[in-house]
């Protein structure tokens, strides 16, 4: 596992991206999280925090030739990120999520 923070002069975190990576797997690295806080989002910090990690991951890890992320498809900005910097969707899945008390009235 990769980690990027970036850290305010204030000692606040701002931002994290994460790449994951298995050994039986060489020529493949998983983007995870990319997060910016709120207060400073619009800034650009989203787009260079993962461009840094790919960089890394290009300098530093030659074997990995396919990289894949996701995101929900209503996160426009982080979408717009992943096609400026060259990410194409090959796969799409649906996701559905309930209240567990809604589950559990169903179940019975």
């Amino acid at each position: 596992m990769l980690s990027l923070i970036v850290l305010e002069a204030d000692g606040r975190i701002t931002g994290v991206t994460e790449m994951a990576m298995w050994a039986e797997q060489p020529e493949h690295a998983w983007q995870w999280l990319t997060a910016v806080h709120r207060s400073v989002q619009g800034n650009g910090i989203g787009r260079w925090i993962k461009a840094a990690m790919l960089i890394h991951l290009r300098d530093n890890y030659p074997r990995v030739r396919w990289i894949y992320t996701g995101n929900a498809a209503s996160n426009a900005s982080m979408l717009k990120i992943n096609t400026d910097l060259g990410f194409r969707a090959y796969r799409t899945t649906s996701n559905y999520q309930m209240p567990m008390g809604d589950f559990e009235a169903a179940s019975t």
